[in-house]
């Protein structure tokens, strides 16, 4: 249309518009006025690397120029050697697009009013050319986006750190259409980012690749040390690039995490715009999710083997607490009767506190062995009665029982037993003669404490720990078994002093029955 109105308003009977090719390097024609082809043998096209005075090296000169270039003769012009039926010419650069050309057999064809008749089209042609781009752009992003999609999909699916590596080479080669794509990794061991995937044309441009760390003064580290997408529009500029010289132009490095890092190159400066760079992030994203993704499976394999392991050694131990200790103990208490049936001897006693002994350390060793796993048979537990009845549990002799704590709470029942005969056993074994235990309740929790000697304030933290304790008669596992029962249900226990100086446990995060 631009062409035709050249020709029906200014006269420009041989008028053309020309556009870039995608290679960058011809000026071809899009639109003729009918009479070009009845002129010309051939629609001229212009190739960008002819020589100084051909038609085609002038029209790239006008391509690149700021304003119009108008030339009244070019017969008499000494930049066009080469000959032409034009003898007159208006070139109007259309920014980025090509050029809009008007040309006559007559000398001095156009006048100033011609030339601003030619600007206005042409500018109405460069907003059509450029919506028309942008329509394009738009599509074509849309078009990768979608095979983005679906590149994500094969990321995730991947069954190794490799085979996504592998994956984000070939998404940035086919669906990107980046030539130079090298994919590296973080190696902790030794510090350094290794190359572990790259596309095909790596070889035929850049010398081997090695591995990058810290002090090597790559472009890649700058950019996994802190964490930024960097884009290079010439590596040659001063950039310090270690493949400066070798032919790559353009890079674009993009981090994924903690994992590496990606980067894309091009032998031609400024090959990337502000699409390449957008979707490039896309992808980069994406990889580190599969990556992040692999690494917590790759995490929960290994945990699972792990618990496996220790399940397997824990139903060893079990076994061999309930069945060969259980059994030789069995037989020593009842060979003991059998002695005291025949004879008397102070040393009965004894023998008999350490086999008692024995039987409750064998006892809480298979509390703490089976009792590992969280709580999940939660139902409402009422306080005042679970502590009277776990009070009748325990050899208690001359202590005392307070409680105020007139509340039910959501636990489990079994466990919240073992807790409070833990706790209560602790409290008359470590407390002294005549000791009174108090049960009561807290905002978010209850606490038990005793009027006893008390926890000293470095020891807190201990008491807590497997085979710790004071007394001759504990085990070092009945405060264990209460920090196990606390975290099984996801509450938090502390050690501190009580209102009358014994020592005073408060568990806290306890949900009630009623909320």
């Amino acid at each position: 249309m631009a062409t035709d109105a050249a020709a029906d308003i200014i006269g420009a009977e041989l008028s053309s518009v020309h556009l870039v090719n995608d290679a960058g390097d011809r000026l071809e024609p899009v639109s003729v006025a009918d009479s070009v082809t009845r002129v010309f043998d051939e629609l001229p096209t212009y190739d960008r690397s002819a020589p100084s005075g051909t038609r085609a090296h002038f029209a790239w000169e006008a391509f690149g120029a700021d304003e119009p270039t108008h030339v009244r003769s070019v017969s008499k012009a000494d930049r066009i050697a080469e000959e032409t039926p034009a003898e007159s010419v208006l070139f109007h650069p259309i920014n980025g697009h090509g050029l809009f050309i008007m040309s006559s057999t007559n000398t001095d064809a156009f006048t100033e009013t011609d030339v601003l008749l030619v600007e206005i089209l042409a500018n109405y042609l460069e907003a059509a050319l450029d919506r028309v781009a942008r329509e394009g752009t738009l599509r074509e992003r849309q078009h990768r986006l979608e095979l983005l999609h679906d590149a994500t999909q094969e990321l995730i699916r991947a069954d190794s750190e490799r085979a996504i590596a592998d994956r984000i080479v070939e998404a940035a080669e086919e669906i990107l259409g980046f030539s130079v794509v090298v994919v590296r990794f973080f190696d902790s061991d030794t510090a350094e980012l290794v190359p572990v995937a790259e596309s095909d044309q790596v070889a035929d441009i850049l010398p081997e690749r090695e591995p990058f760390t810290a002090d090597s003064g790559s472009l890649n580290w700058a950019s996994f040390e802190t964490a930024e997408v960097r884009v290079y529009d010439d590596i040659e500029d001063d950039t310090g690039a270690v493949d400066d010289g070798t032919g790559l132009r353009s890079l674009m490095v993009l981090p994924l995490g903690e994992h590496g890092t990606v980067s894309v190159g091009e032998t031609t400066p400024d090959a990337f715009d502000s699409t390449d760079e957008f979707l490039a992030r896309i992808l980069a994203t994406a990889a580190e999710t599969a990556l992040d993704e692999h690494g917590h499976e790759r995490t929960l394999r290994e945990n699972r083997d792990e618990l496996r392991r220790q399940n397997e050694r824990l139903e060893e131990f079990v076994s061999v607490v309930s069945h060969d200790l259980r059994n030789p103990l069995n037989v020593a208490t009842g060979r003991m009767d059998l002695a005291r049936d025949d004879c008397e001897s102070e040393h009965f006693d004894a023998v008999e506190r350490a086999h008692s002994r024995m039987e409750a350390l064998i006892e809480d060793l298979l509390a703490l062995a089976r009792e590992g796993e969280a709580a999940t048979d939660l139902t409402p537990v009422d306080l005042t009665s679970t502590v009277r009845e776990c009070w009748t549990n325990v050899e208690t002799g001359d202590a005392s029982l307070v409680v105020d704590a007139d509340r039910a709470i959501l636990a489990d029942e079994r466990r919240i037993r073992q807790l409070f005969e833990n706790l209560v056993r602790n409290a008359v074994e470590h407390g002294g003669d005549g000791v009174t235990v108090t049960v009561g309740g807290l905002d978010d929790g209850f606490f038990l404490e005793d009027d006893g000697v008390g926890i000293p304030a470095d020891r807190r933290e201990s008491v807590f720990e497997a085979g710790y304790s004071t007394s001759e008669e504990g085990t070092g596992f009945g405060l264990r078994i209460v920090k196990q029962v606390v975290t099984a249900h996801g509450w938090e226990i502390r050690a501190c002093d009580g209102r009358d100086g014994g020592a005073r446990f408060e568990v806290t995060g306890v949900t009630a029955a009623d909320e």
